[in-house]
Parts: structure tokens; sequence; C-alpha cells
């Protein structure tokens, strides 16, 4: 195992923010840690690597407690940031020279550029770090990851405030580093975009461990293949929701109520005889396919951004 977590927790003052925390990472693996605003996912990151150092149990990397931080241990793993703070007055190619020098590798002008055409960003080695865009230095920041040629990248949050278009070519290069064997580590807001990337889904909530399954088993074991999505408040359909059997449902932000089922035909036509009306008539009813973000719902309670 590269990593191995044994009742890791964490508290600031009389705040929990881990506690009894278990899984391992094995060798090649692609491991996605999923969880609200504050549920500790940053922190578990940084415990993981050393950052953090007073925490309780056990956490190992390359079965040496990551507390013990030494410079050999370093050598092994990239990070990539939520945010990457570089040099501003610097260019590229000159950046990852640098980066390269912590590391007391000699980094030259040739293998910075093979570095960066891994990440698409070949053309900008001589383009000084300040005229980037924010979707830029997030693949700098990957390729900055890859120099020391890692056993295990962290990646925390990588698309965070990325447009879309940004978002997709990120995830594409962070899936080209999958194929070619390499274990990874991250945190995303962005549950439904890792489905083929990922082996292996954590659900962290209020700090424990609520799921810990292989993307297969998530989705094979998962009971309900449709969902139904109604305003609530509208229609007053929450007691008739209750009393059915069958389906499980969640409620968003007073308003929104949200029904699995295994079929959504004898829900509908119970919706419909209840309100006296057409399903055509309902709106804004929502008829969709189960996905990962659904099943972080039901497990939690909320949105992944609440």
């Amino acid at each position: 195992m590269l990593v191995n977590i044994d009742s890791l927790s964490y508290s600031y003052g009389d705040k929990t923010i881990l506690k009894n925390i278990n899984f391992s990472v094995e060798k090649g693996e692609v491991l996605a840690l999923v969880g609200k605003n504050g549920s500790g996912k940053t922190t578990m990151l940084n415990c993981i690597q050393g950052v953090r150092t007073d925490y309780q149990g056990s956490c190992k990397l390359f079965g040496r407690e990551s507390k013990e931080r030494n410079r050999e241990s370093l050598r092994r793993i990239g990070v990539q940031f939520q945010s990457s703070s570089f040099f501003n007055n610097i260019k590229v190619g000159e950046l990852l020279v640098f980066i390269a020098s912590l590391y007391d590798i000699n980094l030259s002008t040739k293998n910075a550029e093979s570095l960066l055409s891994m990440v698409h960003m070949e053309e900008y080695l001589n383009n000084y770090v300040s005229e980037l865009s924010g979707g830029q230095k997030q693949r700098v920041s990957l390729a900055i990851c890859l120099i020391n040629k890692p056993e295990v990248i962290f990646l925390d949050e990588p698309t965070l405030g990325l447009d879309i278009q940004t978002k997709k070519e990120l995830w594409k290069l962070i899936k080209k580093q999958k194929e070619q064997g390499q274990t990874i580590v991250l945190t995303t807001h962005y549950i439904n975009e890792i489905k083929d990337i990922c082996d292996r889904l954590i659900i962290i909530n209020g700090g424990e461990i609520i799921l810990n399954k292989s993307l297969n088993d998530i989705t094979e074991g998962f009971p309900y293949k449709k969902k139904i999505s109604l305003n609530a408040n509208r229609y007053k359909i929450e007691e008739l929701v209750k009393s059915m059997e069958g389906i499980e449902y969640t409620k968003l932000d007073d308003e929104e109520i949200i029904i699995y089922t295994k079929s959504s035909a004898h829900i509908l036509d119970k919706l419909a005889d209840h309100l006296e009306r057409s399903v055509n008539d309902l709106e804004g009813l929502v008829i969709a396919d189960i996905e990962l973000d659904d099943i972080f719902l039901l497990k939690t309670g909320g949105r992944l951004n609440d």
C-alpha cells in the first residue's frame, strides 16, 4: 500500500474535523475523496502529505508515518493545490527549471518543454506566468506535479473555478495519467465528472467516511434507476411521497423534492391521481437517470456545494 490510514482523527480546538478515518491506496489506483465544503477533504490530504502533524491515529505514506516528513518522501510525491500561486515575473519554462532544482533535478529546456507538452502548454514555454489564464496555470501546476516522476500525485480540487471547457481538458489530462498507471488521490466537488477516471470513491460527511466503494460496486449496487424532481411546495406532495413504497426521496431547499425509484411510470400515475391532473400539466416535473450526484444526495442529504 502506498497510503495507509488507520483511525485518523483531527481537531481544531474543540471542533472535530476528521473522526476515525480508515482507508488505503494501492499502486496504480485513482481514489476520489468527495464531500461538502468543510468536510475535511483538504485537511486529510494535508495529514497524508505531512503538512499537518498534530493528528491522532496513524497516517502512513510509503510505509512511514507522515508526520515524520523528510526530503526522501517528498521526492516521491507530487501535489497540485486548489489554486496556483506562482511568481508572476518569471517565464513558464524558468519556473519549471526552478521547481526542478528543489528536487536536485537539472531540468533542461528540452525536458521542460516535454513536460509542458504533456499538458498541452509547450507553446507557452517562454511566456510569463502573469500572462496565463487560471486554467492555464492549473495545467502548468499539473506539469510541475510530474517533474519528479512521483509515485503518487495529490490533486486538491484540480478544476475548481474553471470554465466547462477547461475542466473537460484538465480531466482528460488527468485521465491520461491514470492510463499510464499513475497513482492519484484527488478531491473534487464535481462528482459526475470523475466516473471515467476514478477506481474508487470515498464520501466524507461530518468528518467521517460514510461510503468507500469502487465505482462499479456503487452504481451496480444502487437499487434505483430513475429520479423524479418536482416542486414540493407548489403541489403539496410530501405526505403522499412518504406513504409510497419501494422508493426513497430527499428534499432540497424546502422546495424541490426528488423521488428515487426503479421505475417512474407507477410513481407518475400516483402523482397524477393525487393531484387530479395530467402528468403533462405538472410544471417543473423532471424525469432523469440516476447519477453519482444522486447517491451523494441520499447519503448526505445535501448538495456538494452546501
